[in-house]
């Protein structure tokens, strides 16, 4: 995914950075954010496209609306609508009881990930996890990502960066996996399937520890967690009805 690029200014008053609520609460401002679920997360209106396209974030009765309309001439990621739970760079101190969690935990640690929605699109998109993982305890929008770890489910007409490498089955499905170097300069692994992938349940841990490796630093943790929609070209819109996450007492 790429990042969002921010004036330094607002960087520096991310920890002040206010929410949108209400039970209709609604926004097409780049950046925007809206509490929703379980209030330790929230939708973020990831635009980077400039003004050549309309994308939306809608608190829709409970269940997290995202709505983008862009044009058909793009070539690369012009926005990321989504559902955040953790860190992220203009809201590095945003707090989730699931996460941090440290990737080198017990095989046995496992972050269970329930996620239901309904996706509509046309043109070049993908519906993915973004998952962020750093090596530094005192997280700040300063922070550098040591590895991105990509989940895709359906997607048309994009590849993730880099070049297939391997395959992978996990949560009873198989994917492509692709490696290649992320907006930040650190490394992506991306791992790919289809349609339904993504729908119920994964433990999302296995696919960070699947791409960090056997020899993984033993301060990576994972301290972020998205869902969205990844939009190159086209329209469409996603409902996130659910998405609940369930840490075992095994992770450190």
């Amino acid at each position: 995914m790429r990042l969002t690029k921010i004036p330094v200014v607002l960087l520096a008053l991310a920890s002040a950075v206010s929410l949108i609520s209400g039970a209709t609460a609604a926004s097409s401002s780049p950046n925007a954010k809206i509490p929703i679920f379980d209030k330790d997360s929230y939708l973020f209106n990831n635009k980077w496209g400039g003004n050549s396209g309309l994308q939306t974030i809608r608190d829709q009765n409970g269940e997290g609306h995202l709505e983008w309309a862009w044009g058909n001439s793009a070539t690369s990621v012009q926005g990321y609508p989504s559902v955040v739970r953790g860190w992220h760079w203009d809201t590095p101190g945003f707090k989730t009881h699931t996460l941090p969690i440290a990737v080198t935990s017990p095989k046995a640690c496992s972050l269970r990930s329930t996620l239901k929605y309904k996706l509509k699109a046309s043109g070049a998109y993908d519906a993915a996890y973004d998952l962020w993982t750093a090596t530094g305890r005192n997280l700040s929008w300063q922070t550098k990502p040591s590895l991105e770890v990509m989940v895709w489910g359906e997607h048309e007409r994009v590849n993730p960066a880099g070049s297939p490498t391997g395959t992978a089955t996990i949560g009873g499905h198989n994917w492509t996996v692709w490696r290649g170097t992320g907006p930040f300069g650190g490394p992506v692994v991306s791992f790919v399937a289809g349609s339904g992938a993504l729908h119920g349940s994964l433990n999302l841990m296995q696919f960070v520890r699947t791409a960090a490796g056997p020899d993984a630093d033993p301060n990576l943790r994972l301290i972020s967690t998205e869902f969205g929609v990844e939009v190159t070209q086209g329209s469409g819109s996603a409902t996130v009805q659910k998405w609940t996450q369930q840490r075992s007492r095994s992770c450190k």
